[in-house]
Order: structure tokens, then C-alpha cells, then sequence
């Protein structure tokens, strides 16, 4: 009986099931730690977002629709103009995450025509209730997002060329054991 091959042989299985749990580990780990990488940046975005129109809510508190300061026009101008920078902020938040989450056209409702004649509380609420329409919809949003159950396809959806990337190594790594390993 021939025992000293078979142990050889057992010593090697066990060897590159040993590589092959360590790899798959640092795999694990590796999208563990991508994956909290990616909530911080996109709370990190969000909290751009937030903070835009919150500014943007307290600017127009604290200049008042029709003060003497600003000319219809003018504060018209002013208050595109800071919707716009919001604007920016959630398309970056969009492609930061790969799809349209947050529809920027939303924000038309934060403009308004001086034409109307709005009083300036009136004007002042609407903006706010708004504002605060559009806070609660990023919100929810984000969260279905982020607690969505198909997370792998999510995943394969934000990463997909690395994932590629991957599975072609892979499949290269696997020929070239079985061209020069088995034959």
C-alpha cells in the first residue's frame, strides 16, 4: 500500500481550501468595508443636499419675499440661483449613486413668479412646505434605497465593471491552474 500519495495529496486539498477560505475572507471583508465607504459618502451627499435647502428655506426667512433689499426680478434671480446650487447637489447625489433617485425637476416648486402677486407670507409658507415636501421625499428615498433587500444586485449595479473585473481574473487564474497544474 501506497499511503505517501494520498497524504500528499490530502495535504494539498487542504492547502488550497486554506488559500481559498483566506481569500474568500478578505473578498467578504473587502465588500464589508466598500460597502460602509458607500453609506458615509452617501450620507455625506444627502447631508450636502440637506443642508442646501435648509440654507436655501433660511435665506429666504431672513431676506423676506418683497423687501426693499432686492427688486422683484432680482430676488427672483437670487433665489433661482440657490435652487440651482440644490440642483447640483442632488445630481451629484444621483450619480454618485447610479440612478435617478431624486428627481431634480421637484424643485421647480421652490420657484415662484413675482407676476403672481403672492403676498409675502403666503409666498414664504408655500416655499417652506415645499421645502420641507422635497427634505421628506430625499429621505425616503435614501432609505429605500439603502434598506432595499436586493443588495447583491445593487451592488452589481454600482460596481459593475469590478465585478467583471473580478470574474475575468478569476476565470483566468482558474485555466491557468488547470492548463499547468493538472496536465
Amino acid at each position: 500500500m501506497d499511503l505517501g500519495i494520498s497524504r500528499d495529496i490530502s495535504v494539498s486539498v487542504v492547502s488550497y481550501v486554506g488559500w481559498g477560505m483566506s481569500v474568500l475572507g478578505w473578498v467578504i471583508i473587502y465588500i464589508l468595508n466598500i460597502r460602509t465607504l458607500n453609506r458615509g459618502e452617501i450620507s455625506r451627499h444627502r447631508d450636502g443636499v440637506l443642508n442646501q435647502i435648509t440654507e436655501l428655506v433660511s435665506w429666504f426667512n431672513d431676506v423676506g419675499y418683497g423687501t426693499a433689499k432686492y427688486k422683484n426680478n432680482e430676488f427672483e434671480e437670487l433665489l433661482s440661483a440657490k435652487v440651482s446650487q440644490v440642483e447640483f447637489k442632488i445630481n451629484n447625489l444621483n450619480s454618485f449613486i447610479g440612478l435617478k433617485l431624486i428627481d431634480p425637476s421637484n424643485l421647480a416648486k421652490l420657484e415662484f413668479d413675482s407676476s403672481a402677486a403672492e403676498k409675502s407670507c403666503e409666498a414664504s409658507k408655500k416655499l417652506i412646505f415645499e421645502a420641507y415636501n422635497l427634505l421628506e421625499e430625499i429621505e425616503i428615498n435614501l432609505n429605500n434605497y439603502l434598506e432595499n433587500k436586493t443588495s447583491f444586485i445593487r451592488f452589481y449595479i454600482r460596481y459593475k465593471v469590478e465585478v467583471q473585473s473580478v470574474s475575468f481574473s478569476i476565470t483566468l487564474l482558474a485555466l491557468w491552474y488547470f492548463l499547468f497544474f493538472t496536465c
